[in-house]
C-alpha cells in the first residue's frame, strides 16, 4: 500500500492507471476507522481494480464548540488495517493541501435545501463542510465509483444530488449500515463510550426497529409512530432527541403518512456524543 500526502502526486499516479483503463474505488473517511468504514474498503475492493482511501479530518464540518481537537486519530492503526485489507492507496492530505485558502476565503460548495434539514438545524456547517471537502477529494481522485455509508444517509444523498449537479462522473454507492451485536450503529464516536453506555446507546436501535416493526403491523401515521420511537429512548435519561423526522428518502421531504422505503431519521445527544441512526420502512 502506497501513502501519499500530495494531491499532484496522487492525480498523476491514479492517471497512470485510467490510461490502462482500470477502475477506481474510492472510501473517503475521517479515520478512527471501524468495520462500518471497512465493509465500505471491502466492497470497493470487490468491485474496482484499484481503491484508495482518504483521511482527512476535516475542520469545516465541526462548529467552534465540536470535538475537533479531541477527535480521534489513531492512524498507524488505520493505516496498518486498511494494508491488511490490501488497499493500494491510502491519501492522507494535509489542511493546507485541501484547503489552500484560508478557510473564510475558500469556494464552498452548498447544496440547497437539503443541506439545510434536520442535522443542519443545529449543526448548520455540517453539510455545507461536507459537500465541500468531498467535491475537492471527488475531484483529484476522479474515481469511478466512491462509496459511502448509509448511517450518514442526509450526507449520502447530499452528495449523490451533488455529484449529479455538478457533473462529476464517479458513481456515488450507498452501502448498508453495520451494527455492534447489540444493533448500535458503528460510529467513530463509539470509541468515547463505556461498555455500559454502549449498551445503553442501543435503545436507539431498538426505538427504532420498534417503530417499524409497529408499520409492519399496519401503523402508517407518523406521529404515533414518532410517539412509539420517543417514548422508548426515555428510557434512558442520558439521551436527548434532537429530532425524529420521518422522510421521502429522495426528496427528504417530511411524511404523515409513512409508505414503503421512507426512513426514519433520528438524531440525539448522549451526554455529549451525537448520535445518528435511520432505519428503512
Amino acid at each position: 500500500m502506497k501513502t501519499i500526502h500530495a494531491p499532484i502526486q496522487l492525480q498523476a499516479l491514479l492517471s497512470e492507471k485510467r490510461s490502462t483503463n482500470q477502475t477506481i474505488g474510492f472510501v473517503p473517511t475521517m479515520g478512527a476507522l471501524h468495520q462500518g468504514h471497512l465493509s465500505l474498503v471491502k466492497q470497493s475492493l470487490s468491485n474496482c481494480d484499484i481503491t484508495v482511501v482518504s483521511i482527512f479530518v476535516n475542520p469545516t464540518q465541526f462548529a467552534p464548540n465540536e470535538d475537533f481537537d479531541a477527535y480521534p486519530r489513531p492512524q498507524k492503526e488505520d493505516s496498518e488495517n486498511l494494508s491488511k485489507l490490501g488497499v493500494d492507496i491510502l491519501f492522507m492530505p494535509s489542511s493546507k493541501e485541501i484547503y489552500p485558502t484560508p478557510l473564510d476565503r475558500t469556494t464552498q460548495v452548498i447544496v440547497p435545501i437539503l443541506s439545510h434539514l434536520y442535522c443542519a438545524e443545529s449543526r448548520p456547517t455540517i453539510f455545507t463542510g461536507a459537500s465541500t471537502v468531498l467535491c475537492r477529494l471527488l475531484t483529484i481522485v476522479q474515481a469511478t465509483q466512491a462509496f459511502f455509508g448509509e448511517k450518514d444517509f442526509q450526507q449520502y444523498r447530499i452528495i449523490k444530488q451533488m455529484t449529479k449537479d455538478l457533473f462529476i462522473p464517479t458513481q456515488i454507492m450507498s452501502c448498508q449500515i453495520v451494527r455492534e451485536e447489540n444493533g448500535l450503529a458503528m460510529s467513530s464516536r463509539n470509541r468515547y463510550f463505556s461498555d455500559l453506555e454502549k449498551s445503553q446507546a442501543s435503545i436507539i436501535y431498538e426505538s427504532l426497529n420498534l417503530a417499524v416493526n409497529s408499520f409492519k403491523d399496519g401503523e402508517h401515521t407518523a406521529s404515533t409512530l414518532e410517539t412509539l420511537i420517543r417514548d422508548k429512548v426515555k428510557e434512558i435519561d442520558a439521551i436527548k432527541v434532537a429530532y425524529i423526522a420521518f422522510v421521502n428518502p429522495v426528496t427528504f421531504e417530511k411524511v404523515e403518512t409513512v409508505c414503503p422505503k421512507d426512513r426514519i431519521l433520528f438524531a440525539g445527544d448522549f451526554n455529549t456524543v451525537r448520535l445518528i441512526d435511520n432505519m428503512e420502512f
